[in-house]
């Protein structure tokens, strides 16, 4: 029954809507750019059957202010794997930033003052210079996955992390 309330606050359109779980209307929002604020949630199980990937790039979340919760398996995606900068500060909608890896080319992260932000994880990005998650009040996981050889900047002052891997993080 919430699904069907959720569907009819925008019937045709589902960029409109507040939340997204079926495949089909997250394919369309991202391939059209059809998102909007009123985009809370998107959480998808499972990608449809024929294996058609969603493709994301720098406009892919710039209409979705309010977006809150993003939840997908990590292969429904392909991206703009040139990516070198993601300067998000101030979004006070986001909680969890995950699947960087599909961005090796990523250089700078900017995601200070995200006062929502809970969790970040990194993954493998081995071009990363620069993270700033300052200010960032209940951020309490932060993962690293692999070495990160080329970062020299990272920021995690004001935030809610008490301890910090030593491992996670090798530096030459």
């Amino acid at each position: 029954m919430g699904k069907e309330i959720v569907h009819q606050e925008s019937p045709t359109e589902p960029g409109e809507r507040s939340r997204l779980w079926r495949y089909e209307d997250v394919y369309r929002v991202f391939m059209e750019n059809t998102g909007s604020d009123k985009v809370r949630g998107i959480i998808v199980s499972r990608m449809n059957g024929r294996g058609e990937k969603i493709h994301l790039n720098s406009e892919s979340f710039s209409k979705m202010k309010n977006l809150q919760i993003f939840v997908t398996p990590p292969d429904i995606f392909t991206g703009d794997h040139n990516l070198k900068s993601i300067d998000m500060p101030y979004c006070h909608g986001v909680r969890k930033i995950s699947g960087l890896s599909m961005y090796p080319n990523l250089v700078d992260l900017d995601l200070h003052r995200c006062m929502n932000l809970v969790e970040v994880e990194v993954g493998y990005v081995k071009n990363l210079v620069n993270l700033n998650l300052s200010d960032c009040k209940k951020l309490e996981k932060f993962d690293i996955v692999g070495e990160m050889r080329s970062l020299k900047s990272l920021d995690l002052g004001e935030t809610g992390i008490e301890e910090f891997p030593s491992s996670s993080i090798r530096i030459s």
